[in-house]
């Protein structure tokens, strides 16, 4: 950031890189935010969305909440890093369900004060102070970063192994625990990371999902992984008995599309009538190509989230 002098004055003008100038005595910006459109609730010229308590702007491309990623130094671990990336995935999760513009309103009584005395502000204060609180209590008792470290280690030491980053050992570790953060939101939900960050530990639940994701990749390949990951992700923080029922119900819609298509196959005419003797050859034989296709895609994922309902049943 420099100091543009010969404008305004001594610090009353000042260059932040891709968006100038910023007026300090306005607490505005002179030009349009470059990201506007990703806050149309918010003025393009203001600047940490008016709140800089709890969002700073660093180069003028918009506002950034506290980050626990601001506590770490070039001498930081990288476990430390680690459970900061994963920390900082909770609190943005908070920022995107809320929304950016409250969330910062939650934290600002000047802004919108009917707002940030309503009870839904305090409830994202509470989740993110919670959440600030969890994290930093992580970051400091060595006995719950070294369980953390552990478990982690057994449930993705190999993918780790296999994931570097350049950077400080913090920053690696930063972007190992944005990453582990996205596959374990994706698998079990959030509420499971924040059990892992309180306790140390997954839960059985956690466990057991973890184990239904970590056999099916060593059995299906990209597609079949692809559903069940879907499956998962649509189903996150759900309870094990929950996602067995709905896989049982998952399972039994791809047996009637195999079944339909299969009949589809023997007969084109219960699908396409009369018309079927009107299709080109060439037609005919693209819609049975697509048929076939399906039928083995539906037997790919059947046979999966049979595979992951087995695993949740032992």
């Amino acid at each position: 950031m420099e100091k543009d002098d010969e404008v305004k004055g001594v610090g009353n003008s000042l260059n932040f890189g891709s968006r100038t100038i910023y007026d300090p005595r306005l607490g505005r910006f002179n030009s349009v935010d470059p990201r506007a459109r990703q806050y149309p609730s918010m003025s393009p010229y203001v600047y940490a969305s008016d709140n800089p308590l709890y969002y700073n702007d660093e180069d003028g491309e918009g506002p950034i909440p506290f980050r626990l990623k601001d506590l770490l130094t070039e001498n930081s671990s990288y476990l430390t890093g680690l459970l900061a990336g994963i920390g900082d995935g909770i609190i943005e999760t908070i920022d995107l369900v809320a929304g950016m513009a409250q969330t910062s309103n939650a934290f600002n009584p000047i802004f919108n004060p009917i707002f940030f005395f309503s009870d839904e502000a305090k409830k994202i204060r509470s989740e993110a102070m919670e959440t600030a609180k969890m994290a930093l209590n992580a970051l400091t008792n060595e006995d719950l970063r070294n369980k953390i470290w552990t478990n982690i280690k057994k449930e993705f030491g190999e993918w780790l192994d296999q994931t570097t980053f350049q950077g400080t050992a913090a920053e690696a570790g930063y972007q190992h625990g944005k990453l582990i953060f996205d596959g374990l939101t994706a698998l079990v939900g959030v509420s499971e990371v924040k059990y892992l960050l309180k306790t140390g530990e997954f839960s059985l639940s956690g466990k057991k999902l973890l184990g239904v994701w970590k056999k099916a990749k060593k059995s299906f390949k990209t597609a079949a992984l692809n559903e069940l990951k879907n499956f998962l992700k649509l189903n996150a923080g759900e309870s094990i008995d929950v996602i067995k029922k709905r896989l049982k119900s998952s399972i039994k819609s791809h047996t009637k599309q195999i079944e339909k298509h299969k009949k589809w196959l023997i007969n084109p005419k219960l699908k396409y009538g009369d018309k079927w003797d009107k299709f080109s050859e060439q037609h005919k034989k693209n819609i049975i190509h697509h048929w076939k296709e399906d039928i083995r895609r539906n037997k790919e994922y059947k046979k999966v989230k049979e595979q992951a309902l087995k695993e949740l049943n032992n």
